[in-house]
C-alpha cells in the first residue's frame, strides 16, 4: 500500500490546513477495524428502520373500534392517538427512539348495537378492550421485531454480501430493540394519562371530553360513558336509514339544512335524507363551521359526496376560508348577492354580513341590527316583487332571521337560520322558515342536560308555479335519545301582498238561496295538494284525491329503535 504523501503545513492556509488535517484523520480512522465495524452497524440499523417504518404495524379490533398500532422512529417516544379527521391526543409516556401510534380506524355499528342490545355484552366491553390493547401490543412487538431483523439482514447482505457481516448486523439490532425496550420500560411515565396535548380540531374542545385527571381516577365511568356515546351515535344510523321512502313523482324536492357547526355526523344523515327522500338539492342558511378555521374545513369533504348540488349562504360563524372551501367542491353552489337556477327553482340570498368570531373589530347591537337589514333590503331590491313586476327569485336564503323582515311581501319563501330553534310563519304571502341546528349546535349541543337534537326539513314545490305547497320538519334525537319525529305541514295558496300597496279587496259574497232538499247523492271530491307526496313520510299523511283537504294541523311519526 502506498501511503498519501506528507502535507507541507507551510504551504495551508488556516482554514485549508484544517480541511486537510480533518480528512486525514477520518481517512486513518475509516482504515480502522472499529471503522468498519461501525458502518456495518449503521447499514443493519439503518435497514430495520426502514422495514420498521413500511411493515410495523398491526390492526387490531378494540370492542367495537377498529384501530392501527404501529412503531415510528422519533427522538422523543411519547404516544400518540390519532382520531381523525378531528386530531390527535399526544402522551408523554416514555423517551424514544420508537413513538407508539394508535389510529382509529372506523367504529362498527352493527357491533355497537349488539352492544346495546345484549347489557351483557356492554358489562364485558372493558374486559374485552383490555384484553385487546395487550394482545395488539404483544403482536406489535413481534412483528417489529421480525421486520427488524429482516430488514437488516436484507440490506447487510446487499451491501457485504458476507455471512460474518450478516451475522453483525443481527447482533446490533437485536441489542437495539433490547435496549429500546429497556429505556422506553425505564422512563414510562404512568401520570402522562393525565396530561395529554390535543392538537388539531381537538384542541378546541377538550372540554367536551372531561376532567382529564378524572380519566385516570374514574376510568371505569369514562368508559362506560364512551360506549354509551358510540352507540348512541349508532341509533342515529339507524334512524335515518329507516326513514320512509318517498316514491317518484312531479314535486321538486328540497333538503334545508342549518348551523351544522362542525358536527360530521349530520352529513350521514343529510346524505341518508336525499337518498330516501329522493331531494333534488340541498339548501344550507350558514353556520357550516364553529370558528371559521382552515383546519375546520376537512371536516366538510362529505359535501363532495352528495349526489346532488349543495346550496350555501355563509353564517356569522363561516369565514372566508370556509366559503372558499365549500365554492372550491365541484356540486356546491354559493349565493353571495346572487341568484341560481338550481333544481329548476331560482334561487338567491347573500352571506351573513359578520362576522363574529373576529373580535378585532367588534360591532355593536345598533350596527349589527343596521347590517342585517340592509341585507334585507338588498336582496329584495334585486329580487323582489314590485306592483309592475313579479319577484325575481322563487325563495331567499339569509342566515339571521332579521335579514328576512324586509322581503316579506316581496318573495315566495324566504329561509333562514341561526338561533337553534325552529319557526313557521306568515307575513304578507310570504312563508318564513327558520331551521333549527342540523348539527344538533355542535359541541354546544353537549352542555345541557338534554341533547339538542338534530333538525332538517324536506321542502315540497310544485313543478309549474314553483311555489311551496307542503314541507316535512324531520327531529333526530341528539345523543341519548333513540327516536325521529316527522311532521308533515301543508301550506296555504297565498299571494304576495307588496308593502305599500292596498290590500285586496275581498269578493262580494253572492245573495243567500233557499237552502236545498237534502238528497242521497255524493258529496264532490276535493283533490288533496299531498297528493303525490310520499305516502310512508308520516302516519296518515294524505295520498289520494279522495282524501279530505288536508290542513296546517301536523301529522307526527315517532320511530323508536330496539
Amino acid at each position: 500500500m502506498i501511503d498519501d504523501p506528507p502535507v507541507d503545513p507551510a504551504a495551508l492556509s488556516p482554514d485549508s490546513l484544517v480541511t486537510a488535517t480533518v480528512r486525514e484523520e477520518l481517512t486513518r480512522f475509516a482504515r480502522h477495524r472499529y471503522a468498519r465495524r461501525t458502518w456495518r452497524a449503521c447499514v443493519a440499523l439503518f435497514g430495520a428502520t426502514v422495514a420498521i417504518m413500511l411493515f410495523g404495524s398491526v390492526a387490531q379490533r378494540l370492542g367495537p373500534v377498529d384501530t392501527t398500532l404501529s412503531l415510528r422512529p422519533a427522538a422523543l417516544g411519547d404516544t400518540r392517538v390519532n382520531v381523525p379527521p378531528l386530531g390527535a391526543l399526544g402522551l408523554d409516556t416514555h423517551d424514544g427512539p420508537l413513538q407508539l401510534n394508535v389510529t382509529v380506524d372506523q367504529v362498527r355499528p352493527d357491533d355497537v348495537r349488539q352492544l346495546f342490545s345484549n347489557p351483557r355484552l356492554l358489562d364485558s366491553l372493558e374486559g374485552d378492550v383490555t384484553r385487546g390493547v395487550k394482545h395488539g401490543l404483544i403482536h406489535l412487538a413481534i412483528k417489529t421485531a421480525l421486520v427488524a431483523l429482516a430488514g437488516s439482514i436484507l440490506l447487510t447482505w446487499l451491501v457485504y454480501r458476507r455471512f460474518r457481516d450478516i451475522a453483525v448486523g443481527v447482533a446490533v439490532t437485536i441489542s437495539a430493540l433490547l435496549a429500546t425496550a429497556v429505556f422506553a420500560r425505564v422512563t414510562w411515565r404512568d401520570h402522562a394519562l393525565a396530561t395529554p396535548t390535543y392538537t388539531g380540531l381537538l384542541a378546541l374542545a377538550p372540554a367536551a371530553i372531561g376532567n382529564v385527571e378524572d380519566l385516570q381516577t374514574n376510568f371505569t365511568q369514562y368508559g362506560q360513558e364512551l360506549s354509551k356515546i358510540v352507540t348512541n351515535v349508532s341509533k342515529l344510523y339507524d334512524v335515518t336509514s329507516a326513514l320512509p321512502k318517498a316514491p317518484s313523482d312531479l314535486t321538486i324536492r328540497v333538503l334545508f339544512v342549518s348551523d351544522i357547526h362542525d358536527n360530521t355526523a349530520a352529513f350521514d344523515v343529510i346524505k341518508s335524507v336525499v337518498t330516501q327522500f329522493g331531494v333534488a338539492a340541498v339548501v344550507d342558511a350558514g353556520d357550516m363551521s364553529d370558528h371559521g378555521f382552515d383546519i375546520e374545513n376537512e371536516l366538510y369533504a362529505p359535501i363532495r359526496s352528495l349526489p346532488v348540488p349543495y346550496v350555501f349562504v355563509r353564517g356569522n360563524h363561516d369565514s372566508a376560508s370556509t366559503e372558499a372551501a365549500l365554492r372550491a367542491m365541484p356540486n356546491v353552489v354559493v349565493l353571495d348577492d346572487s341568484v341560481k337556477t338550481v333544481a329548476g327553482l331560482r334561487m338567491a340570498g347573500s352571506g351573513d354580513p359578520m362576522f363574529t368570531p373576529d373580535q378585532t373589530t367588534p360591532m355593536t347591537a345598533e350596527e349589527q341590527a343596521t347590517a342585517l337589514t340592509q341585507q334585507g333590503e338588498r336582496l329584495a331590491a334585486a329580487y323582489g316583487a314590485t306592483p309592475d313586476r313579479p319577484p325575481g327569485a322563487d325563495l331567499v336564503v339569509v342566515h339571521e332571521p332579521p335579514a328576512a323582515t324586509p322581503l316579506f311581501g316581496r318573495v315566495p319563501l324566504v329561509l333562514a337560520g341561526h338561533t337553534h330553534q325552529r319557526r313557521e310563519e306568515m307575513h304578507d304571502g310570504t312563508e318564513f322558515l327558520v331551521q333549527g341546528s342540523t348539527g344538533g349546535a355542535g359541541l354546544r349541543g353537549l352542555e345541557h342536560t338534554t341533547p339538542t337534537p338534530l333538525d332538517l326539513s324536506v321542502l315540497y314545490f310544485d313543478p309549474t308555479t314553483k311555489k311551496l305547497v307542503a314541507y316535512d320538519n324531520l327531529e333526530l334525537g341528539g345523543l341519548g335519545l333513540t327516536s325521529v319525529d316527522i311532521q308533515r305541514h301543508a301550506v296555504a295558496a297565498t299571494e304576495l301582498h307588496i308593502p305599500g300597496t292596498p290590500l285586496p279587496t275581498p269578493p262580494t259574497a253572492p245573495p243567500a238561496s233557499p237552502a236545498p232538499t237534502p238528497s242521497t247523492s255524493e258529496s264532490p271530491v276535493t283533490q288533496s295538494p299531498f297528493s303525490g307526496l310520499p305516502s310512508g313520510s308520516a302516519a296518515g299523511s294524505p295520498t289520494a284525491s279522495a282524501d279530505p283537504p288536508p290542513t296546517n294541523r301536523p301529522t307526527r311519526r315517532a320511530a323508536a329503535l330496539p
